[in-house]
């Protein structure tokens, strides 16, 4: 059996570093209790100190939680779907809730907190490709807008 020079090196650093640990008699070394301060109370000086400013201050805190939580932009836009196919769709949106298919067609649908986002794919030149889109809820369409972009980010943190 050959030891490869590296081997052998570390070898002999852990050695030596052990070596260095012990007196070279094999026994653990005295404590110089002359050097040792006194632990007698009467001895010990406690001082107190009033702190009427605080030791870290936080200034602009609101500015450091949106440095640290930036919120995740996407487009709100639910025609921003149309023309793409089945893969470009699931990398953007994921998995969806309900898949129907009607003859040619093929639908899929999300849901957010306060909308439904149907999907419609038709088949063009042999591959499924969204040719309409539908956002629906039971708030105004500026609501609505936000509630898709809701899903859109939730897929996006969920994939990172």
């Amino acid at each position: 059996m050959t030891i490869k020079k590296t081997h052998l090196i570390i070898i002999i650093a852990v050695c030596m570093l052990i070596s260095a640990c012990g007196n070279g008699n094999g026994q653990k070394p005295l404590a110089d209790n002359n050097n040792l301060p006194s632990l007698n109370a009467a001895d010990t000086v406690m001082a107190v100190e009033d702190v009427s400013e605080p030791l870290i201050k936080i200034t602009n805190a609101k500015k450091i939680a949106k440095a640290i939580i930036k919120p995740i932009i996407v487009d709100d836009n639910p025609q921003q779907f149309i023309n793409l196919d089945i893969f470009q769709l699931a990398k953007l949106l994921g998995t969806p809730i309900l898949v129907r298919r009607d003859g040619m067609v093929e639908v899929w649908q999300y849901k957010g907190d306060s909308c439904i986002l149907d999907i419609f794919l038709y088949q063009v030149n042999n591959i499924m490709k969204v040719q309409y889109v539908d956002l629906r809820g039971t708030k105004t369409h500026h609501q609505n807008r936000q509630c898709m972009a809701a899903i859109l980010r939730q897929h996006i943190k969920y994939m990172s």
